[in-house]
């Protein structure tokens, strides 16, 4: 909005007017707040100026999680959502020291499948010089 921050308006049974009216307004419409907390998260891995920061919060929260759901429910986000880049398996890594992440079934399997589609690299040909 001009200052180069994010704005989520949520639409709560009044749609704003005036200078947030030009904006979608996520839809809460009796909706679970744990839904709209999945959008919201959705939308800040999206947007260019928020990405960056919200998957740095999620590696660390998978990193450090306290339990078989978290770390089932990080999993599934990774696997689904999350574009994983090289620099990401540092993270992946040392979850894999968590007994949440280590315990959990199939866990270590998973986490390993996440670090070798993010070394994933596109091949380049190496051609020989040509000889003059």
């Amino acid at each position: 909005m001009g200052m180069g921050k994010l704005v989520i308006p949520l639409e709560c049974g009044a749609l704003p007017r005036g200078l947030l009216g030009r904006y979608q307004a996520l839809k809460k419409k009796n909706l679970p707040w744990s839904c709209i907390a999945r959008e919201i998260v959705a939308t800040l891995l999206r947007n260019e100026l928020t990405s960056a920061r919200m998957k740095a919060s999620l590696f660390g929260c998978f990193v450090h999680s306290k339990s078989y759901t978290q770390t089932s429910k990080l999993l599934g986000l990774f696997e689904s959502d999350i574009e994983i880049n090289p620099e990401h398996t540092h993270h992946l890594i040392a979850a894999k020291d968590n007994p949440q992440v280590s315990g959990f079934n199939g866990g270590i399997k998973r986490v390993d499948q996440l670090i070798e589609t993010s070394m994933r690299l596109p091949s380049l040909v190496c051609l020989p010089a040509k000889e003059s």
